[in-house]
């Protein structure tokens, strides 16, 4: 074969193998980003309790409520496991260092007009327990409470309640993160879930938060 053909064979196969599927995934251009994806996260309430109070089945003053979206299941046995992110320097994160339990309550759609209180303002200065009930969602007290027992009050109408103990807490920059023993999971009989209806477990989600202009894409409370 002359050179002539060997090198226009050459060429026709560098073609075709430059157009073979395999090449040109191998040769697709990838862009550099500083933005993280927009997942769906599930939007939590984590109540706890202030350790310089004594909590009464008569006064929720001494529980707060935050907004959590840094939470998830890691393992099921011998004990089900979560992990759960606090963020540093708030009343949730001096609550939960401190009495290393809460109440994770997992938001359904309703739930969405308490994202600016509960997520936006701090316990240090805001009553959110007044902010939750004027907005129509007054806490109720725990059937858990008992002397020994103390438990947070809890919003109505959530889609599940867990209760965690921290096993272990981790530092993570601006978070820490805590994991959870679940000593405790219950629903809520008052809430309108119909099995029939595909309703039953439906919760909040982040994607619909950034659509109601509730959350940033940084997932902050957007100015109202």
């Amino acid at each position: 074969m002359s050179r002539k053909l060997q090198g226009m064979l050459a060429v026709v196969t560098l073609l075709l193998l430059l157009h073979h599927p395999i090449v040109l995934a191998l040769g697709s251009s990838f862009t550099e980003t500083l933005k993280p994806p927009l997942l769906d996260s599930p939007v939590f309430s984590l109540a706890t309790v202030s350790p310089d109070g004594t909590l009464s089945t008569a006064s929720p003053s001494t529980t707060n409520m935050n907004i959590l979206t840094y939470a998830t299941p890691v393992s099921m046995s011998p004990d089900r496991l979560w992990v759960i992110g606090l963020y540093k320097g708030t009343v949730t994160y001096d609550n939960f260092v401190a009495s290393r339990r809460g109440t994770l309550q997992l938001l359904r759609p309703e739930h969405a007009t308490l994202i600016p209180v509960l997520g936006g303002k701090s316990g240090r200065d805001t009553d959110k327990y007044n902010a939750c009930k004027s907005l129509g969602f007054s806490w109720v007290a725990s059937e858990m409470q008992s002397a020994n027992n103390e438990e947070p009050w809890r919003l109505p109408s959530c889609s599940c309640y867990l209760q965690l103990e921290c096993v272990e807490l981790c530092e993570a920059g601006s978070h820490d993160v805590a994991i959870c023993k679940v000593v405790g999971m219950q629903t809520d009989n008052s809430s309108n879930d119909d099995e029939d209806s595909g309703t039953r477990g439906t919760h909040l989600g982040t994607q619909a938060l950034r659509s109601m202009g509730i959350i940033t894409e940084q997932g902050r409370v957007a100015e109202q």
